[in-house]
């Protein structure tokens, strides 16, 4: 008796649950712009909740975000974020405050008292299509020392520069090619 009980039970549930299904599909529209309608008038206390359970949930809520990120639609989702103007600048901040332990304002009053212009070269931000690097201590990068903005050639050259045996092994590579070229000069004459 109580079997059949239980399995009417399930099948009144499994009926429900495809009346349900039904009745979604149906409705899509509607039940969307009806969710959109609630989330426009309880915006800031939805928003709140989501706030506070981020706070006393942390590392669940990383969790969640991380799995997310990982599926085809958080995919998307967040490349099309990145190609927002928000996105490009929460991209920029997170980058140069994990790589060079400085935020966007940093970046920005050295921008400034450098007037967009190169550290080492002088040319100005707009003669170059990326935004000036932020040079850094090469030869430690635990210091995080950041020592200005540079082009991308600058920076690039910089990098060789500080690097003593690269450097001479470079200039003895040119010495040698301009002593071959030296030589066939004279051979053409």
């Amino acid at each position: 008796m109580a079997l059949q009980e239980e399995t009417r039970r399930m099948n009144a549930k499994e009926k429900k649950r495809l009346a349900d299904k039904k009745y979604r599909e149906k409705n899509k529209v509607r039940i969307r712009e009806k969710d959109r309608e609630y989330y426009q008038n309880n915006r800031q206390r939805l928003c709140d909740y989501q706030k506070k359970y981020r706070e006393e949930h942390p590392e669940k809520h990383s969790a969640d975000t991380l799995a997310w990120s990982r599926t085809e639609k958080g995919k998307a989702c967040m490349r099309a974020y990145g190609k927002t103007k928000a996105g490009k600048l929460a991209n920029k901040r997170h980058k140069i405050l994990r790589r060079y332990g400085i935020t966007v304002e940093d970046y920005d009053r050295m921008f400034n008292e450098q007037n967009g212009c190169c550290a080492i070269c002088g040319k100005h931000q707009i003669e170059f299509k990326a935004t000036l690097a932020v040079d850094h201590n090469h030869k430690n990068h635990k210091t995080n020392q950041v020592r200005g903005l540079l082009c991308t050639l600058c920076n690039t050259q910089l990098c060789l520069v500080e690097n003593e045996d690269r450097l001479a092994k470079s200039l003895a590579y040119l010495e040698k090619w301009r002593r071959i070229s030296k030589v066939q000069e004279r051979k053409l004459a």
